[in-house]
């Protein structure tokens, strides 16, 4: 059987067969919604780091085949007619968009790769191997925009991507701040298990699933899916409980919050406010 390890700190995980062999699950990657930023050089500098971080990732961990799960690239090629005018932002995402095939070429050299198309990754095909899914001993994987085939149905493991699972945390005071976050849970009575992959990009935290309470897919909308009782952990492993715990009323624990307290004077300790004349 084979055995799954998330990478902490990186919105990776990895897939151990029986015989050794160590698989790269990467998922969401995005490739061109830096071109948001709008400054080319920007762009470029973003788009080298996210793939450095993940050439990195397969030397480290001696990785046999790198798997990508969908929504490789963000944007297709907007076609236009002769006399249409096209944007420089436009024709950025279309230069982007064109060069992310020769990006990725260099993985080969490095392991094996294969794609899991999402809505966006079909001109990858020609590049590298595809399928809709695959399945590794007893782990199934896909993007989770279409339906779950009867053999995927059979895995004791489901990896599912394309919903950028993250979680909300809202401090006493208002604060907001979204963290990456696994998602892990069951269909139905059955042992099968299923984990959401969050977005490798950067620049995609991801929704909230504690606030939203929604995963996208078919697999998903199911009522044999319960999103209240998904597990949520952060990238570092760090477990936060069902989702339907996870309701970001106070995230202080006692001793945290009279310690807040001793840090933030009131504002009645100063006096009142003054006044002075324009």
């Amino acid at each position: 059987m084979a055995s799954i390890r998330m990478i902490p700190g990186e919105p990776a995980l990895i897939i151990l067969e029986k015989s050794g062999k160590r698989n790269l699950v990467v998922a969401d990657m995005h490739i061109g919604i830096e071109t948001s930023l709008g400054v080319e050089g920007v762009v470029r500098n973003y788009i080298k780091k996210n793939l450095e971080r993940l050439e990195k990732l397969i030397k480290e961990n001696k990785i046999h085949k790198l798997i990508l799960v969908g929504d490789i690239r963000h944007r297709l090629p907007i076609e236009k007619e002769y006399w249409q005018a096209v944007t420089e932002q436009e024709e950025l995402d279309r230069r982007i968009a064109l060069e992310i095939p020769d990006l990725l070429l260099k993985f080969k050299q490095l392991c094996d790769v294969l794609i899991i198309p999402g809505n966006h990754d079909g001109a990858l095909k020609s590049y590298f191997p595809s399928v809709e899914e695959v399945l590794i001993e007893n782990v199934g994987i896909f993007h989770g925009h279409k339906i779950l085939s009867e053999k995927m149905q059979k895995a004791e493991t489901i990896v599912a991507a394309h919903s950028h699972p993250a979680v909300v945390f809202r401090d006493k005071l208002g604060y907001r701040a979204a963290k990456k976050a696994w998602a892990v849970g069951k269909v139905g009575k059955s042992k099968t298990r299923v984990i959401v992959v969050p977005a490798f990009n950067e620049f995609i935290t991801g929704t909230g699933i504690n606030e939203k309470q929604k995963l996208l897919g078919p697999l998903f909308k199911t009522d044999t899916f319960k999103v209240e009782e998904v597990d949520l952990y952060t990238l570092d492993g760090t477990g936060l409980g069902k989702v339907s715990s996870v309701n970001n009323e106070e995230f202080f624990s006692q001793d945290d919050q009279k310690k807040y307290k001793k840090l933030s004077p009131r504002r009645d300790a100063y006096g009142k406010r003054k006044s002075y004349p324009s």
